[in-house]
């Protein structure tokens, strides 16, 4: 089941706080005290994210697949997030 591009990039930006940088790909990045904690990118192109990139994505944010889709579509918080990843 694939998810919009659009949906994913407002909760990483907005609801996690991630930085998106504009370079060759979309860069999005999480940062605490300067140091990145968590990183992950996506094309320029993509309007729909098909499950195998859900699935490297989440493994970059350090998440099973059910739980990006989860922060994805909003049953997993910032909070909880932050939690799990120990920040």
């Amino acid at each position: 089941m694939s998810l919009p591009a659009r949906k994913i990039n407002r909760a990483l930006v907005h609801k996690l706080g991630f930085t998106r940088e504009d370079r060759r790909h979309r860069v999005y990045l999480l940062k605490v005290n300067e140091c990145t904690v968590a990183q992950t990118l996506m094309s320029h192109g993509v309007r729909e994210v098909d499950d195998s990139l859900i699935a490297r994505m989440a493994r970059q944010l350090s998440l099973p697949p059910r739980q990006f889709r989860d922060l994805v579509n909003c049953p997993m918080s910032c909070e909880e997030y932050y939690t799990l990843l120990g920040i």
